[in-house]
């Protein structure tokens, strides 16, 4: 009986160290999960704040584009639009985020909590089965006594092992669910977000300037700017006279000095002699 007592104590028996070492554990997992919870909730955070931002953006887009003309009107209604069903799908990926990541992060840390009290408790089990007996000592034999111990150890054992087992299934299966929705969810937002702003680009890029530069344009009568124009034009057309008159009166003038100037030259070379006339003429 105390062989097999023996035998039955070795083999289930848990150490100390096996319990500490997967407190350890615990506690480094716990540490990581409280961060990781801390950052998610952060980003979803910003994705609320970005989410406001970005549908006041698309409001205030379309009221401008309701004034412009019908190319731009109709570019800028589809920007946003785009922009507006872009944030709906945002929208769904928080809602996702906070259903399936958060909420899981956070319900494992209760668990991680539950954990660590179970191994606690684990080693309190155990040192009472090793100082337990008492009373059962002295009526019944020392062997009987050590098997007692040793099946109350093998449970404890055996029922902490069983706690590890399903912490480390809850473990797995919050990482798989809190992360592969968390994933999912953005890889959705952005390729929904992709899909919409591409044709609001294209919608965009698809204006053409020199249309549009003349529908705005067309219609466009300002009263100075007429007048100064007209006025600008008469003056010219005033100046354009004046300076034919002076260039006609400027040429009028040239001929008649050079008529002079050849009349002079004329009767410089016959030898004329107004004088000589005169007492040729006496003389007859």
């Amino acid at each position: 009986e105390p062989a097999a007592a023996a035998a039955a104590e070795e083999e289930v028996a848990l150490t100390e160290e096996r319990v500490n070492e997967f407190i350890r554990k615990v506690e480094a997992v716990k540490k990581h999960n409280e961060l990781l919870t801390k950052d998610v909730g952060a980003v979803l955070h910003g994705h609320t704040k970005a989410n406001v931002r970005e549908m006041r953006l698309a409001a205030r887009l379309k009221r401008y584009a309701a004034g412009e003309t019908p190319g731009l009107h109709v570019a800028l209604g589809q920007a946003a639009d785009a922009i507006a069903r872009s944030e709906e799908h945002r929208r769904v990926m928080y809602d996702q985020a906070v259903t399936y990541t958060h909420s899981t992060l956070s319900a494992f840390e209760s668990a991680i909590k539950v954990a660590k009290w179970r191994a606690r408790r684990t080693e309190w089990t155990k040192a009472a089965s090793q100082v337990g007996g008492g009373a059962e000592g002295s009526t019944r034999s020392g062997a009987t006594v050590g098997m007692a111990r040793a099946s109350k150890r093998g449970l404890a054992d055996r029922s902490f092992a069983e706690r590890m087992k399903t912490f480390e299934q809850h473990k797995i299966s919050a990482v798989k669910v809190a992360w592969g929705s968390y994933l999912h969810s953005q890889m959705l937002y952005h390729a929904m977000a992709l899909q919409e702003l591409a044709k609001a680009h294209a919608a965009i890029m698809t204006i053409d300037e020199e249309s549009e530069l003349v529908e705005s344009l067309r219609g466009i009568d300002i009263v100075g700017d007429s007048a100064a124009a007209a006025a600008a034009s008469a003056a010219v057309q005033q100046a354009q006279k004046q300076a034919a008159t002076l260039h006609a009166s400027i040429a009028h003038k040239l001929q008649e000095m050079e008529n002079e100037d050849t009349a002079d030259l004329y009767e410089g070379d016959l030898g004329v002699d107004d004088d000589a006339g005169a007492d040729s003429d006496s003389d007859a």
